[in-house]
């Protein structure tokens, strides 16, 4: 059969993917424990755990400042809580990505400080005692030596909300290294993982960490995609622009993706949600179809609400704070469904849509939408049948095989039968 051209990049993904390339739970993620982590009850965490791998991910991140909790006194390690939510997470098949905190109570460099109209604690601001920061590091690597594979270092340390106001490359960089050799040296097969980058579009925060030296200490690079600060083509653009200028070569990671509504509010509540479930399946089609990214974590599973103290909830996640289903919930399901178990071939070149094939043994799936307006496509020749699907899982009706038919900026599937 064939098809029409492919860019050398799918070429090269196609020829080169394993079956750690194929969708499924191992490639994508989300974020757990609502706004609270470790500091969850039990009983959350259980249950989120069951949602989560429900939903069909195989990997689960969850928040970073919880070294009080681990360790509220020097050498003084208190190992419930993690070890009942690994133990939630082993028993569920779902493995972790742990973030490591920055600083505790008893060795921050600060109290607490206000910004974008939050209180920021000490927790969030770096300590200077980095002989602490190797030796919980260590600590943690060694005990879950057979549970814990991924690590991540602190959370968007490019960003004044998690990094004492005024983030700084240097500092970040000094705390990674100790991160990185504790880690190693508790368990040498761990993955390490750069801190998310908010703001991957702004380059000199990582171009500094790299010129110091940063990518020896670590794996992973890691980014978070929001439309407040990146598209994803932004994001990756840039990301692998400067990496590259360094002579760099690391796989990527996106540990957090969602809309932000946080910063664009709107009074239609049905209508951010269903764009919500629209730009979850092009962000996770494209970023899938990248032979550098390796996984994608969608930002979070439920709404942080009462939990952190707000009065309602954010709308980030793919449920509400009390566990009701969102669109994106349901978006994120038929992606797993339809796209589960394929290979990804790639960005079509060639086309004004935007169309990213995936295929198996016995069909092909193309996700495909436009930038803007209305357009055409005809149904590629063959195939055996052709049906559309709609972001919710929705039939939208058979084709014939001479079939055109108009595609919006509503993303959709094309289940094309070998």
């Amino acid at each position: 059969m064939r098809h029409r051209a492919w860019s050398a990049a799918a070429i090269l993904l196609a020829a080169h993917a394993s079956a750690d390339s194929l969708v499924g739970p191992s490639r994508l993620g989300t974020y757990v424990g609502g706004g609270l982590g470790l500091y969850a009850a039990g009983d959350v965490w259980k249950g989120d755990i069951a949602l989560a791998r429900e939903l069909g991910t195989g990997i689960v991140r969850f928040n970073s400042d919880v070294w009080d909790l681990l360790e509220p006194r020097r050498s003084d390690y208190r190992w419930e809580k993690l070890d009942a939510a690994v133990e939630v997470m082993s028993a569920a098949g779902v493995e972790p990505l742990l973030t490591l905190p920055i600083s505790s109570r008893w060795n921050s460099t600060s109290k607490a400080i206000k910004r974008h109209g939050f209180d920021i604690g000490p927790t969030h601001f770096p300590t200077r005692d980095l002989i602490a920061v190797k030796a919980l590091a260590k600590a943690i690597a060694a005990r879950y030596r057979n549970k814990i594979k991924y690590y991540e270092v602190w959370n968007e340390p490019d960003f004044s909300l998690f990094w004492r106001g005024e983030p700084n490359p240097a500092e970040y960089l000094a705390l990674l290294k100790e991160a990185y050799a504790g880690i190693k040296e508790g368990n040498p097969q761990a993955v390490v993982l750069i801190g998310g980058l908010a703001k991957p579009k702004e380059t000199a925060w990582l171009d500094a960490l790299l010129s110091a030296g940063g990518a020896r200490h670590f794996d992973i690079m890691n980014i978070h995609v929001y439309p407040a600060f990146a598209t994803l083509d932004e994001a990756l653009t840039v990301t692998r622009g400067v990496i590259r200028r360094h002579g760099v070569v690391k796989p990527i990671w996106i540990s957090e993706t969602s809309t932000t509504g946080w910063f664009f509010e709107t009074s239609d509540r049905d209508k951010e949600e269903r764009a919500k479930a629209h730009y979850l399946l092009k962000t996770f089609a494209a970023a899938l179809s990248q032979s550098d990214v390796e996984r994608v974590f969608w930002h979070s599973l439920r709404n942080p609400g009462k939990d952190v103290g707000l009065s309602r909830d954010l709308d980030f996640g793919l449920m509400t704070s009390g566990g009701v289903a969102l669109p994106a919930h349901h978006a994120f399901r038929w992606l797993n469904r339809i796209l589960g178990g394929c290979r990804p071939l790639g960005k079509r070149a060639g086309s004004k849509l935007e169309i990213y094939p995936f295929e198996d043994s016995k069909r092909r799936v193309e996700v495909l939408w436009t930038r803007s307006g209305a357009a055409e496509y005809q149904v590629p020749a063959g195939y055996r049948s052709a049906r559309r699907i709609s972001v919710m899982g929705d039939e939208l009706g058979a084709l014939e095989k001479t079939s055109k038919f108009s595609v919006t900026e509503e993303p959709l599937y094309l289940e094309l039968m070998k």
